[in-house]
């Protein structure tokens, strides 16, 4: 019998899923810290939305490529080196003495994050047989989600008792010990033969993704337009670099050959467009507008967390019963009426309000995701997995682009470069609402894009 623990599948596994929590529980951790850290740094308004999206604008920028270093060196070295880099962040952020510096920070956990989602799903489906790999899948991403939105209970129980800088300093050695873990007892990966690395494809997409991102930001310049254009043409050229690449960042078949596959990643866009930035917008709201501590607040957006870490894996085993089409729809239905409470927020909302919006949105986004991430996955041969996976981490960071972009205009409309004090309270609450209200378009954009797949996954299967 073997007895070798490297042996264990299931402990490879937890090696993953706790990885998968502690990186965007820190990225969560220090948003939470984001009202102590302009407070103490004087940081404006203009800045502050640069925090979120620093992050995601680098994870974006660096997904396609991190996919396709995962096949060249082995997404369990890419996975241990996603580890690494968020704890080079936490070192940066931790010492920071100005608001630029936190952005770096945060451009470097950015990276980190896109190496550790951009292998880590890659990894489950290949040590899961295809069977399990639904309730699997719903364990992980329960797991991660708890990470997410669970960031802000430790955020503020950490920055109310020893300062936000220990937000930084604290998941550090955990960090470290999940990346000997990792080093230990996940098995070696597949690699390609060819090891040739698409650099020119890898720096159109980075700039097309730029581009377009710092276009969306300023949308109010005369020459948003024109930069919007140009991000999408820069992308399209990248799109015929990879359909003439001997071995491309992304097999743009997937999508061409497989178009519910496509459908299914706009709708992941479409709902983290909607559903990404709340725990930043709540953070704001709850602190300035309700005037809570960053630990009540924690304990509040807990109730997010709590939503989804239950839902999510009970949404795997509920896909023994029922068809992901008809979860799917009844997760995005919930998140509907959450955002749409949401938008009906003012100064005097009570905490029960805000609370059953939260509550509706965690238990949407494990019913949404976990199904849709499964399907996609079953979706594609051994050979493409790797492709998928980046795929689906591409699209639903671009989403969070996208929702970034979003609470970051209505921030720089209200309210300019001030910083936020009490006379500005207003124009923050009608920038909360206004992000609620074009999240709800989101999600029904969203509803309306997965009818779209499912006809279209039929069409295919009667043909």
């Amino acid at each position: 019998m073997d007895t070798d623990p490297r042996s264990s599948v299931n402990l490879q596994i937890a090696v993953i899923c706790i990885g998968s929590f502690f990186v965007p529980m820190l990225i969560n951790a220090s948003t939470l810290g984001i009202p102590a850290m302009s407070r103490e740094l004087a940081i404006d308004t203009r800045l502050i939305s640069w925090l979120p999206l620093a992050m995601v604008l680098a994870s974006s920028m660096t997904q396609f490529p991190v996919g396709k270093l995962g096949s060249i060196f082995g997404r369990k070295h890419i996975f241990i080196a996603g580890l690494l880099f968020v704890v080079l962040a936490s070192l940066v952020g931790a010492v920071a003495k100005n608001g630029e510096t936190l952005v770096l920070s945060r451009s470097i956990q950015g990276i980190g994050n896109a190496l550790v989602f951009a292998t880590s799903l890659t990894l489950i489906s290949d040590l899961v047989p295809e069977h399990m790999r639904g309730q699997v899948t719903g364990i992980y991403v329960g797991i991660a989600y708890l990470g997410v939105t669970g960031g802000p209970l430790f955020g503020g129980v950490v920055i109310e008792n020893l300062g936000w800088r220990s937000v930084f300093y604290i998941p550090i050695p955990f960090l470290l010990a999940v990346s000997v873990a990792a080093a230990y007892f996940l098995p070696q990966t597949s690699r390609d033969d060819d090891k040739s690395f698409d650099y020119i494809g890898s720096l159109d997409y980075a700039l097309g993704v730029l581009i377009l991102a710092l276009s969306l930001l300023n949308i109010t310049s005369p020459l948003a337009v024109v930069g919007i254009f140009a991000g999408v043409a820069t992308l399209a050229i990248f799109v015929s670099i990879q359909r003439r690449a001997a071995n491309p960042l992304v097999d743009i078949e997937l999508f061409t050959q497989n178009r519910s596959f496509g459908y299914l990643c706009l709708v992941l866009t479409l709902f983290n467009a909607g559903l990404f930035s709340i725990p930043f917008v709540l953070t704001l709201y709850l602190q300035y507008i309700q005037a809570l501590s960053a630990q009540t607040a924690g304990f509040v957006l807990m109730a997010q967390a709590v939503s989804t870490a239950i839902m999510a894996p009970t949404t795997g085993r509920l896909l023994k019963r029922f068809s992901s089409v008809q979860l799917c729809y009844t997760g995005v239905a919930l998140g509907i009426a959450g955002l749409l409470i949401g938008s009906l927020l003012t100064r005097d909302s009570s905490l029960w309000q805000l609370v059953t919006a939260i509550v509706l949105l965690g238990i949407s986004a494990g019913m949404v995701e976990t199904p849709l991430i499964s399907f996609m996955m079953s979706s594609v041969d051994e050979r493409n997995r790797g492709a998928a996976s980046a795929s689906i981490n591409s699209t639903r960071i671009l989403g969070s682009l996208i929702s970034i972009a979003v609470i970051s205009l209505f921030l720089n409309l209200l309210m300019g470069d001030a910083l936020i004090t009490r006379e500005v309270f207003p124009q923050l609450v009608s920038a909360v609402k206004s992000y609620f209200g074009v999240a709800t378009l989101f999600a029904c954009a969203a509803a309306f894009t997965l009818w779209r797949a499912i006809r279209s996954a039929r069409r295919h299967a009667n043909s």
